[in-house]
């Protein structure tokens, strides 16, 4: 995630967007005080961006499963295209939001 979102902050830098991920544990990146000296690293890099992460359970979370598996298909087959719409987040699909606080 720093790593994609440092590549495109020429992008991202005064727009906000929104971090959907099925990695649980980015959540606390920004909700605890308590961090090693890499994630204090990490959360001062990204204080610069507005944006919240988002938390889609795995099985839900069917872009990085297309996304991870097009290597596999054959050249016969075409990959669907799928789409995810924050309006389709809903219900149990989101479990968990947070945000970044200065």
């Amino acid at each position: 995630m720093l790593t994609a979102i440092e590549h495109f902050s020429y992008y991202l830098l005064g727009t906000d967007f929104v971090v959907y991920t099925d990695h649980k544990a980015l959540l606390h990146l920004f909700q605890s005080s308590i961090l090693n000296n890499r994630l204090w690293r990490w959360r001062m890099r990204l204080s610069n961006f507005n944006f919240p992460i988002v938390h889609v359970k795995g099985s839900h979370n069917v872009i990085a499963d297309a996304l991870s598996r097009q290597g596999w298909l054959d050249a016969d087959d075409s990959p669907a295209s799928p789409s995810i719409q924050p309006s389709s987040l809903g219900g149990e699909d989101v479990v968990e939001t947070t945000t970044l606080v200065e």
